[in-house]
């Protein structure tokens, strides 16, 4: 039976749940075998709070307000105004084709499912439009429907409900393009002024965060660069930002050893259930186990890597990092810190350590212990250096580049 994930419009703790169990879905090497994902997302929010692995193309940050605007200028309210705007979010994907997007890369929500797509942009990027300030209440998609009749409480006054209804969406959202509703043709090339806008959103409502820095720089991210440490435009950033950075860089650098192990593990377990007889994967991931620890003696910033400070940065965004979360990724920095990774491959502690923390995860859905699923291993499985996002965020900031260049 295949497995469907449903949206459901509850509160925003729900939304925001739900978008992280289909970000591990969404994002190749992003897939969390050894539960590091509490740590992953607190850097990467420290960087580039608003975002996340679903978000596509920043055009989409004025499509949503837009389709709010229009249903409620047209009287509509409460389920009614929702039922428009799922409609015409639909109704978007193709003129957004029509436009010009859809093909491989272009970001187009909806590319493959059409009509028929169950996650709405609303619901991806909501917690961005919050973030920046775009939309200026903590309220999900049904209180801001609600709003728009004024479905209250009943002790409120008349000038508290106005104030309300006013002040949902930020005053000065860019007008829509003549002729957007009749979604005929739609493109994902921001105007000077929407790109101006949105720039100046980000700035105010996400300071000291690298995102801001970028977006102030005006400089389009490099094509080369992989994380978002290779961007030249960080050398320059407040220190403040560049220690967040520089943690990002330790950690991404220290935990892809033991994703790298666990792959072996994984590899070696295939090999002896006779799935893959001459042991490729096996040498693979003892080869890239060694480039790893090679690669560690090439960032002596390693050795004397301030742990505590790196929690101080964690756990500002997150206070609730689970204790065996933290236990395992201390001990597995301990170990990258080491002369002993070098050896790694071949080390009983780190392997009982790598082991222990999947089966504590997983139970008896471990690859390590349960041979059906060891079946379906593809040949790797969070194998991927942690890059915070990065590929989604260099085409943002890309969109906002080249639309403030226009």
């Amino acid at each position: 039976m295949t497995s469907t994930i449903a949206w459901l419009d509850f509160s925003e703790e729900d939304q925001q749940r739900a978008r992280k169990i289909l970000s591990l879905f969404s994002q190749p090497g992003s897939v969390d075998e050894l539960g590091i994902g509490t740590v992953r997302d607190a850097l990467s929010d420290a960087m580039f709070r608003g975002t996340s692995v679903l978000q596509t193309r920043a055009r989409y940050l004025l499509f949503i307000p837009w389709l709010f605007h229009e249903a409620k200028r047209l009287g509509r309210s409460g389920s009614e105004l929702q039922r428009w705007v799922d409609r015409h979010e639909r109704q978007l994907i193709e003129a957004l084709r029509q436009g010009g997007a859809g093909g491989v890369g272009e970001g187009l929500i909806g590319r493959v499912a059409g009509e028929r797509l169950k996650i709405l942009p609303s619901a991806i990027y909501w917690t961005a439009l919050q973030s920046f300030g775009i939309l200026r209440r903590r309220w999900t998609m049904e209180q801001v429907a609600a709003a728009a009749e004024g479905a209250f409480g009943a002790g409120d006054t008349l000038t508290e409900l106005v104030d309300r209804v006013d002040t949902v969406w930020d005053p000065g959202l860019p007008s829509p393009p003549q002729g957007f509703f009749q979604l005929e043709e739609a493109s994902f090339s921001l105007t000077r002024h929407e790109a101006d806008w949105l720039a100046e959103r980000i700035e105010a409502s996400v300071p000291g965060t690298l995102l801001a820095w970028l977006v102030a720089c005006e400089v389009l991210p490099s094509h080369d660069g992989a994380a978002p440490w290779e961007e030249p435009s960080v050398v320059g950033a407040p220190s403040q930002i560049q220690r967040v950075v520089g943690h990002a860089r330790l950690f991404s650098a220290a935990l892809h050893g033991a994703a790298l192990l666990y792959n072996l593990l994984v590899a070696e377990r295939f090999r002896d259930r006779g799935l893959d007889q001459k042991g490729e994967r096996v040498s693979e991931y003892s080869r890239a186990l060694q480039k790893w620890a090679s690669d560690l003696d090439g960032l002596p910033e390693i050795v004397n890597w301030q742990v505590s400070d790196f929690w101080e940065v964690v756990t500002a965004e997150n206070m609730r990092i689970p204790p065996l979360t933290r236990s395992f990724v201390e001990k597995w920095i301990a170990i990258a810190r080491s002369g002993d990774r070098h050896a790694v491959a071949d080390s009983s502690s780190a392997r009982q350590l790598v082991t222990g923390r999947e089966r504590q995860l997983k139970g008896g859905r471990s690859r390590l212990a349960n041979d059906r699923l060891l079946g379906e291993w593809t040949g790797a499985s969070g194998a991927g250096r942690l890059t915070f996002r990065w590929d989604q965020v260099k085409v943002l900031l890309g969109d906002i580049v080249e639309g403030r260049s226009t």
